[in-house]
């Protein structure tokens, strides 16, 4: 492959460019969250969601929309093919389908942090559940579809996914977090979303900072509270006083109180600050592109 060829699967593969590619190029895939799962020399694969943007009235996929990812999967490969070559006009003539499993409002129940409501016997004997029914509690309006938030969310499911243990109920927990994400889904500004949202998790799983010193201008990750002295595990006296705005934010506050390079500062020290705090914590993979989300 030449190197246009090698860029082309670069973009088309990677979530936010090829976000970014189609809303210029294809605006339509965008609407309908089409993405491509993998592109190749020799095969293209491509995903669409049933929400109610693809939805026909007869509740199963417009379609338009799944010739929309149809045509996508074939047009991808033949850009490839031309990449760094001739150019070339390229026109659809047929179109053939076969249609195996009709689509069904289940499939959006187990995206990452979706609020669903389960009826099911409970036995407690470790074994498999069988569900009577599974039923939406809320259907998200823009998480979906919004590349910012659905980001914004894959990761913090992972952070969730990570740090959470506790069999027990905590229905104090379940009530901030299903309040956090309906407040995203009905929001546009959402920069510091991410951190707030990890500081104040850290009230229910025992290690929020303890602020009764807070006037001191170093914060010790390992012991968590305020000191006059810097140690080694101290944040600088700069980190300290990013943190401090940090614990003062609400979600409804004005995004631009940190700039981009503080807020990659403030995840740093939250992450670390989960990893000292939470035995088996990992960091997650999703990390990588919310950074260059908010770069």
């Amino acid at each position: 492959m030449n190197k246009k060829q090698l860029q082309f699967i670069r973009i088309m593969n990677h979530r936010l460019l090829f976000w970014w590619a189609m809303l210029f190029k294809l605006p339509t895939l965008i609407f309908w969250g089409i993405k491509i799962k993998s592109l190749t020399l020799d095969s293209c694969s491509t995903t669409i969601p049933y929400h109610w943007r693809t939805q026909n009235p007869f509740k199963s996929i417009y379609f338009a929309a799944l010739a929309g990812a149809a045509e996508l999967s074939t047009g991808a490969l033949c850009m490839l093919v031309i990449k760094g070559n001739q150019s070339v006009s390229m026109l659809v003539i047929d179109l053939k389908a076969e249609y195996y499993k009709k689509a069904n409002q289940k499939i959006a129940y187990f995206q990452p942090l979706t609020i669903i409501e389960i009826e099911a016997n409970h036995k407690n004997k470790g074994t498999l559940e069988h569900f009577k029914e599974i039923r939406l509690a809320h259907s998200y309006y823009s998480i979906s579809t919004d590349i910012v938030k659905s980001t914004i969310v894959i990761f913090l499911s992972e952070i969730l996914h990570h740090a959470i243990k506790e069999e027990e109920k905590n229905q104090n927990l379940f009530s901030f977090l299903e309040t956090a994400l309906l407040w995203l889904d009905t929001h546009d500004e959402m920069a510091n979303f991410h951190l707030i949202l990890m500081m104040e998790v850290t009230k229910y799983l025992g290690f929020y900072p303890d602020v009764t010193e807070i006037d001191f201008p170093f914060f010790d990750t390992k012991e968590g509270y305020f000191t006059p002295f810097q140690s080694v595990n101290s944040l600088t006296e700069h980190e300290t006083h990013l943190f401090k705005k940090l614990l003062d934010l609400k979600f409804d506050a004005d995004q631009k109180v940190f700039a981009g390079i503080e807020r990659q500062i403030l995840l740093k020290i939250l992450l670390d600050f989960y990893t000292l705090h939470l035995d088996g914590f990992k960091k997650p993979k999703s990390l990588e592109v919310l950074k260059e989300v908010f770069s």
